[in-house]
């Protein structure tokens, strides 16, 4: 989506507060059949349009805020993984068994980490859409695999009498702690997400895709005028100045 469509959806509810404004000073000349393109019903539809863009902003707020805690959680974890591997080396373990904890840290660690623009740059504009289910779909699995990889380093670590590292952020309960810690950051960032999606697809409903969505109000209403007032006149052209985008 092009970053005029992303800032259009915005602009469509903002344009629709003077469009019903204007077809207010025409009087009672401006007297439409269908109820949906009444002055007090396009007010309602306004109001209705503008608590789901603020709802929608808080929505968007939470999620940024939920994917940048999870990835400061396990960006926390990439430098744990380091110091664990650290005191396994530095310990009386078995060259074997420091051989798998090196595979299993690696995958926590790994070459390709989660990148932001797939996790939370999706969610930067909140008109915007949320990133793409494959992308989500990629991300949430990256970090999926990176809490069941830890979770086997857990198992490995706890099988191993010779790791006892006098650090608490290595022994087995600190690394716990971390693990309990992330997967709920993890989890909250998976509902933003969710309640994001949600957010997004009632916006997209109100504007483009209910019955007597604010797009199809403001054609009809465009129509209408032009029936009553002639193109050329300057109540139609009043309206056609206030452009409205169907970008769904």
């Amino acid at each position: 989506m092009s970053k005029n469509n992303e800032t259009g959806h915005a602009k469509n509810v903002a344009n629709f507060a003077p469009f019903i404004s204007t077809c207010k000073t025409f009087g009672v000349k401006f007297n439409p059949v269908k109820v949906a393109l009444t002055t007090p019903k396009m007010e309602l539809q306004l109001k209705a349009a503008q608590k789901m863009m603020n709802d929608l902003n808080a929505a968007h707020g939470a999620y940024t805020t939920a994917v940048t805690e999870r990835e400061m959680g396990f960006n926390d974890l990439y430098v744990l993984a380091s110091g664990i591997l650290g005191a396994l080396e530095s310990s009386d373990t078995p060259k074997g068994i420091i051989a798998d904890a090196k595979t299993v840290i690696q995958k926590i660690k790994g070459t390709t980490r989660p990148k932001k623009s797939l996790s939370a740059a999706a969610g930067t504009n909140p008109e915007g859409p949320v990133s793409p289910a494959k992308n989500h779909a990629s991300v949430k699995k990256s970090f999926d695999n990176r809490l069941e990889s830890l979770d086997k380093l857990l198992a490995l670590l706890s099988g191993n009498a010779n790791y006892k590292p006098n650090e608490a952020e290595l022994s087995i309960a600190g690394i716990k702690d971390m693990q309990a810690s992330l997967i709920a950051t993890h989890n909250i960032a998976e509902v933003a997400y969710i309640n994001l999606t949600d957010m997004r697809t009632q916006r997209d409903n109100i504007l483009y895709l209910d019955a007597d969505n604010l797009f199809d109000i403001t054609k009809a209403v465009k129509s209408y005028v032009r029936s009553v007032f002639k193109a050329s006149s300057n109540e139609s052209k009043q309206l056609t100045r206030l452009k409205f985008t169907r970008i769904v």
